[in-house]
């Protein structure tokens, strides 16, 4: 019996319950919001026997759930992140605070395109999970089907883990398009500049720019930044439309500026489409011209 803990139910956290095999599988939850999870365990009855631990909450909570959930983890533990953002003040992907707080577990990340109403819905979803051992990947694997889950391994972490942070940052830009009324052809040179600056950005960053082109970057990019149910591309269309954000802490939001800040604390030169979404999003710019003084 390989016991399954899920830290954060929010969606994805909601999603993978729903689509993890229950055969020889006994999977505990818990959230910071206990009326979640009614008769809710406390953490140290549940994690000292966890095998895998699935972190399923925004990077700017990893550090935090780490800690509390550190001093109960037996060793070589594995555990997963699917945060797809950067620590504002360290510049740290998922991957690297794992690395840092628990160093004496089998860690790795798993990213992209899962969309958590489609998974629960049954409808499927794809993922890389990156990590420094393939052991990690295979325990991962043995917890889905291949129709609810088809994964892949990846030994590039960093470029994995910087996939999915720029893929939220730029889907607000598909999303900002979107409302403003692009055609599908804008929408493909969009699409090539949001792949062209991806690719440099990884690679700049330390992470391997083919990674920029499997389902962790081009895959995901493409289902969150054309999909209905993307909270960032609904973000963005919301902003060009009435030029409000009703929820400012959210991973694109957050890793935008960090982002940047990480580009220019090595002297890097700023892409021009997300110097483009920083001046609408930072320096609250019209989106309309900034957007037409780019394509031009």
């Amino acid at each position: 019996m390989l016991n399954v803990v899920i830290i954060g139910f929010g969606n994805i956290g909601q999603a993978l319950k729903k689509i993890i095999k229950e055969k020889n599988t006994n999977v505990e939850i818990w959230d910071k919001d206990f009326s979640k999870i009614p008769r809710q365990k406390p953490l140290k009855e549940i994690i000292p026997s966890a095998d895998l631990v699935f972190l399923c909450v925004p990077s700017w909570s990893i550090r935090k759930a780490l800690l509390g959930i550190k001093p109960y983890l037996k060793r070589k533990v594995i555990i997963i992140s699917l945060a797809k953002g950067m620590e504002r003040k360290t510049f740290k992907t998922a991957f690297e605070i794992l690395k840092e707080l628990v160093p004496f577990s089998y860690y790795g990340i798993l990213s992209g395109p899962m969309i958590a109403k489609e998974l629960r819905q049954g409808k499927g979803g794809a993922g890389v999970v990156a990590g420094k051992s393939k052991l990690v990947f295979e325990k991962v694997r043995e917890l889905f089907s291949p129709d609810d889950m088809n994964l892949e391994y990846s030994a590039d972490a960093k470029g994995t883990a910087l996939a999915g942070v720029l893929k939220n940052i730029y889907t607000l830009g598909f999303g900002i398009v979107d409302g403003l009324g692009w055609s599908f052809n804008l929408k493909g040179w969009l699409t090539t500049q949001v792949f062209l600056e991806m690719k440099s950005i990884t690679s700049l960053l330390g992470g391997k720019s083919a990674t920029v082109l499997g389902i962790a970057g081009l895959g995901d990019l493409v289902a969150t930044s054309f999909s209905p149910y993307s909270n960032h591309r609904r973000i963005g269309e919301k902003f060009a439309k009435t030029g409000r954000i009703t929820n400012l802490k959210t991973e694109g939001l957050i890793s935008l500026s960090v982002v940047i800040s990480a580009l220019l604390a090595k002297n890097l030169k700023k892409p021009p489409l997300l110097e483009a979404l920083k001046d609408i999003f930072i320096k609250n710019k019209n989106p309309r011209k900034v957007f037409e003084e780019l394509i031009n």
